[in-house]
């Protein structure tokens, strides 16, 4: 695809996320009007009215592009694909915890091209265009790299909507605490991947996530020069670990196989 349409792309993506961020933002109620998907996982009237705007917006524009979205489903037969998590953390959303986004990726014959997230509740926006570095509100941001993980933090998410993987997902949140000084879990894939891309967490482990929940966020930290392994990358169920180069190695033993920086 050439560089032009890329571009373009990449800039519409960014004002359509500002557009549905100020449409969650004044439609708040929405989150109480709810309903169950499968066991722990949930939708809300703002889930759907979010993805719409999206996705009409996407349609006005580029009518010929394919798009996933988490909520519509698959649409299209065109590689050049929209990737959309409209609240990517809908539990969070529904008690107002603030680590909810809005997620909206892009790929197209040569895989993802670019990714941009929003976290309505802290005013943050994170972008990167393949190749030209990740930012939030504008500034570049980086990983951070350390000598000494065992004062770092790391996100580590249980699989909360598939707990017959909790005796896989157990052993290695174990040995993570050998690692870092502590473990948080945010309940928001995209919000994970953000914040290794700036700094705030030296890592990000999950299983049993969909490519819509991942796609913007492993843009915005490989641009910000974080490793991101894709496990399993069926996008139906996908396991990955994202981290600083510096504790990549250590991590990837962990998880299993041989470290191989990607």
């Amino acid at each position: 695809m050439e560089w032009a349409e890329i571009e373009k792309r990449f800039e519409s993506a960014k004002r359509i996320a500002l557009e549905a961020a100020a449409f969650l933002f004044s439609h708040l109620s929405l989150r109480m009007e709810n309903k169950t998907k499968a066991p722990s996982d949930y939708v809300t009237e703002a889930d759907v009215k979010v993805e719409e705007i999206i996705i009409s917006k996407i349609r006005e524009l580029y009518s010929d592009d394919s798009i996933y979205g988490e909520e519509h489903g698959k649409e299209g037969k065109s590689k050049r694909r929209w990737i959309i998590d409209p609240i990517d953390g809908t539990n969070n959303f529904m008690f107002l915890f603030p680590c909810y986004s809005i997620s909206i990726g892009f790929e197209d014959e040569d895989g993802l091209e670019f990714g941009v997230i929003y976290i309505p509740s802290q005013k943050e926006e994170y972008y990167a265009l393949k190749g030209h570095g990740a930012y939030l509100n504008g500034r570049r941001i980086y990983v951070h790299e350390s000598d000494e993980l065992s004062k770092d933090l790391m996100i580590a998410t249980p699989p909360e909507r598939r707990h017959e993987y909790m005796n896989f997902f157990m052993p290695r949140l174990r040995s993570f605490f050998d690692v870092f000084s502590d473990i948080r879990s945010i309940g928001s894939a995209a919000s994970s991947l953000a914040f290794v891309a700036c700094g705030r967490v030296d890592a990000y482990y999950e299983i049993s996530l969909k490519i819509y929940d991942a796609a913007a966020g492993i843009v915005i930290a490989r641009e910000a020069g974080a490793v991101v392994d894709l496990i399993n990358d069926d996008e139906s169920f996908i396991e990955i670990l994202a981290s600083s180069r510096s504790a990549y190695p250590r991590l990837r033993e962990i998880v299993g196989g041989k470290a191989s920086i990607i």
